[in-house]
Order: structure tokens, then C-alpha cells, then sequence
């Protein structure tokens, strides 16, 4: 319970608050304004909801009907709230394409849609039956915290390199982008068939473990592609 403690307040506490902040703060610099009152709204009704969520982790321990209520709440709660940034946040998409590159906003839209799922994705835990079989499977736990830390935490801080111009959008960096995501979707997949395939035949997928180091290997691959374009943006000096 103290390890879920932890993570629930990490990435769907700071990380979840920070990130988003950041990108208001951009899109400010920019003279993009966002829908004030429905992303003030989105804000407190996920703040608010953000202590009861906590239960929905640790729905395994039996601490009574009052912990389920809760859970329910919060759970509810963190998804109408991060619906209503989202959707203050589709209203200005036609002043972003003013600011921004195509492939600058791809990078937008695909961190969006990772936490829209990954939001809906809790709502599931909600469901008893459902929650028993997700704390049960390794491979479900485990692609939840990738779809959120490798796939909506790490693509949305690499995005907002791209938005600050601390990365320039040039075939090293939209190469290692574009491979880490390859290799992201390749661990999401393999992790839930796995998850799919334990439920319903109870076997295992060949090659599994094959299969993710291939998608480890991608992911640190294009890190590294990544590295070498900031960084030589970083050597280069210009004419005097």
C-alpha cells in the first residue's frame, strides 16, 4: 500500500500537475489562450478527486465498502477532470497549428490521447470482478505504468523540448522520437496480449521476453538518436 502510495502521488499527483502546467505556461508565451474556466474546472475536479483515487490502487486490501465508494469517486473524478482539460485544450488546436509544426503537434495530440486512455483505463478498477483480475497479472500492472511513464510522462517532456525549441525538429531528433515510439508500442503490445492471452488460454506468448528486450533496445536507441541532436545543437557555434 506505501509502494502504490507513491506512485499514485507521483505521476498522477506532481507529474500529471507539472506537465500540464508547463504546457499552459507555453502555450501562454505563445499569446494561446485556453479556455479559462473549463480548464480552471478540469483542475479542482481532479484536485479534489485525486486523494480518493488513491483507494483505487489498493482496492486489493480489504478496507470495506467505504474504501470502494471512494475508489469510485476518485476514479470518476480524475476522469471528468482530465476530460475537461482535454477538451479546453481541443478548442484551441487551430491556433496551435499556427505556431507549431506538424510534427510538433503529432507529438500533442498522441500525449493527449495516452492520457485519455490511461485515465480510462483506471475507471476499470472500479469493477471489482475486473480490479481482482488486473492486481493478479503482472504483465497488466506493468504496461499500465509504461503506458504512463514511458508513453504520457516521457513522450509529453520530450514534446514540450520540441515546443520550447530545446530540441529542433531535424532527422536525428524526428528519428529518435519516431523509433521510441516504435519501440513503446511494441512493449504496450506485447505486455498486454500477454495479459490477454494468461486470461483467456492461460499461456504464455512466445518470444515475450525476446520481444520486449528488442523494445528496450528501440527505446534507448532512440533516446540516444535524441541526445545526439540536442547535443549538437549544443556544439555548434555560430559565425562571429
Amino acid at each position: 500500500m506505501a509502494i502504490y502510495f507513491y506512485l499514485h502521488f507521483q505521476y498522477n499527483g506532481w507529474l500529471y500537475l507539472a506537465l500540464i502546467g508547463m504546457f499552459l505556461i507555453v502555450l501562454h508565451k505563445k499569446k494561446i489562450k485556453v479556455n479559462d474556466s473549463l480548464a480552471r474546472l478540469g483542475f479542482w475536479i481532479y484536485f479534489l478527486a485525486l486523494v480518493p483515487g488513491y483507494f483505487t490502487s489498493v482496492l486489493w486490501v480489504d478496507l470495506g465498502e467505504f474504501s470502494i465508494v471512494l475508489a469510485i469517486i476518485g476514479a470518476i473524478g480524475q476522469w471528468i477532470g482530465v476530460l475537461s482539460i482535454l477538451l479546453s485544450f481541443m478548442q484551441i488546436r487551430e491556433k496551435i497549428k499556427l505556431h507549431y509544426s506538424q510534427f510538433t503537434r503529432w507529438g500533442v495530440w498522441i500525449t493527449f490521447l495516452l492520457l485519455f486512455v490511461k485515465s480510462t483505463m483506471e475507471l476499470g478498477l472500479t469493477i471489482p470482478q475486473l480490479a481482482a483480475l488486473i492486481y493478479d497479472t503482472r504483465s497488466v500492472i506493468i504496461g499500465y505504468l509504461h503506458l504512463t511513464l514511458l508513453g504520457f510522462v516521457s513522450i509529453f517532456i520530450v514534446t514540450l523540448f520540441f515546443m520550447l525549441k530545446i530540441l529542433q525538429p531535424n532527422v536525428l531528433s524526428i528519428s529518435g522520437f519516431m523509433i521510441f515510439l516504435i519501440g513503446f508500442t511494441l512493449n504496450e503490445m506485447v505486455l498486454f496480449i500477454q495479459a490477454f492471452m494468461d486470461w483467456i488460454y492461460d499461456v504464455s506468448v512466445p518470444y515475450s521476453n525476446h520481444f520486449l528486450l528488442i523494445a528496450s533496445s528501440l527505446l534507448l536507441f532512440g533516446i540516444l538518436l535524441i541526445w545526439i541532436s540536442f547535443l549538437r545543437k549544443t556544439w555548434i557555434v555560430p559565425d562571429c
